[in-house]
């Protein structure tokens, strides 16, 4: 009947009204804010929603997180766009969930990890900072270098797809290669299939390029 139609009518534009207060989230915020006890962003807290049947590209704004946030969990910023402008991940990150990051392209992070060898960060999951194929962000690092810190020991598969606008060499501390005696993924090494930023180069941090 004509008040079950005008009802669902009424539900759907309230849906669609909180999906774009959602939307237009403002992360900067809560960085300038004292939010010590802010320690987690949960799985798919911010990523991207369905509007229509579509998946929809967030216009969440965030250029920092809080430091004291220690978890992200899984898509918690899929297809944030270019909106999503951090530098810097938390300093006390402990994890970090697959595709967390995927699709963002705002990013302009050039380190990864921390120097102090026993964490906190110490793996990349699969995907997590990706592009879509066939994009990349517009992120160009000076040198066209990105960097792992000595507490990353565990890289996930296309971690870096797309990232950046060329082709970037990842710099990191110890030996890559499987054959060498490399730590990384429990001894199987680097290797540009599992860090793949389009033709990419890996070198060991202090080499001559």
């Amino acid at each position: 009947n004509t008040y079950n139609v005008l009802r669902k009518e009424m539900i759907k534009e309230k849906i669609k009204k909180i999906i774009d207060e959602l939307l237009e989230s403002n992360l900067d915020a809560l960085a300038a804010q004292d939010t010590p006890k802010l320690k987690s962003i949960g799985a798919h807290a911010y990523g991207s929603m369905q509007r229509d049947g579509r998946p929809v590209m967030m216009k969440l704004r965030c250029s920092k997180l809080p430091d004291s946030i220690v978890t992200i969990g899984m898509n918690a910023f899929y297809y944030g766009g270019p909106n999503i402008k951090l530098t810097k991940l938390p300093d006390a990150l402990t994890s970090l969930g697959s595709w967390s990051f995927t699709r963002c392209s705002g990013l302009q992070i050039t380190h990864f990890g921390t120097s102090n060898p026993n964490g906190p960060l110490t793996t990349i999951l699969d995907s997590t900072f990706s592009m879509e194929s066939g994009t990349r962000n517009g992120f160009n690092p000076p040198d066209n270098k990105i960097y792992l810190g000595e507490s990353i020991y565990n890289v996930g598969n296309e971690v870096f797809k797309n990232y950046g606008n060329s082709a970037l060499t990842l710099v990191v501390p110890y030996e890559p290669e499987k054959d060498k005696g490399s730590p990384y993924n429990n001894g199987e090494g680097l290797n540009t299939e599992k860090t793949n930023i389009g033709i990419i180069k890996i070198e060991m941090k202090g080499a001559q390029s």
